[in-house]
């Protein structure tokens, strides 16, 4: 099945993914996130290109741990390639760099984190593709981003993730 959202992170940031994924299916925005969409007997690698083709945007959220793996980058490379909208959730104060910083940086998105880097920004403004131009469609109120498709609220997703059991 057809999802919106693919939904990539580190094995490190999963309960964040997590969160991140309850807000999104709670607003009817339909994600695919490993391990939980990929079928008992599958083929691991294939099921992850699959659903990136298949998924109208892709959102990594990005952390050290999400800069560092190897997964991660190819799962960014994969959506490149099929030409996917990417949205990186930053949820740490740090930069693409290396390999990440060269998948990311064919996005528009990720040309702002990228760019943020060169500019030294004030740490933990969030640097959209409107920045400066008065567009709603960016938030730039710390770890807050407001993406166009896809509007998550970090702090609200976290909070709820703590208030569980």
């Amino acid at each position: 099945m057809a999802r919106d959202v693919f939904l990539s992170h580190s094995s490190a940031d999963k309960a964040t993914a997590q969160a991140v994924l309850e807000g999104l299916e709670g607003r009817g925005i339909r994600c695919w996130i490993a391990p939980r969409d990929i079928a008992a007997g599958s083929e691991y690698g294939q099921e992850i290109v699959e659903a990136i083709k298949s998924c109208r945007a892709f959102v990594v959220i990005f952390s050290a741990s999400a800069n560092t793996s190897p997964h991660v980058r190819r799962e960014v490379e994969r959506a490149v390639s099929a030409e996917r909208t990417i949205i990186p959730f930053r949820i740490e104060d740090v930069m693409p760099t290396g390999a990440m910083e060269y998948a990311l940086a064919s996005t528009l998105a990720g040309r702002d984190l990228c760019a943020a880097r060169a500019s030294r920004r004030e740490p933990g403004r969030h640097a959209g593709p409107t920045a400066g131009t008065g567009d709603p469609a960016w938030s730039h109120r710390g770890a807050e981003c407001a993406c166009d498709d896809a509007t998550v609220d970090r702090r609200a997703a976290v909070q709820q993730h703590e208030r569980r059991p």
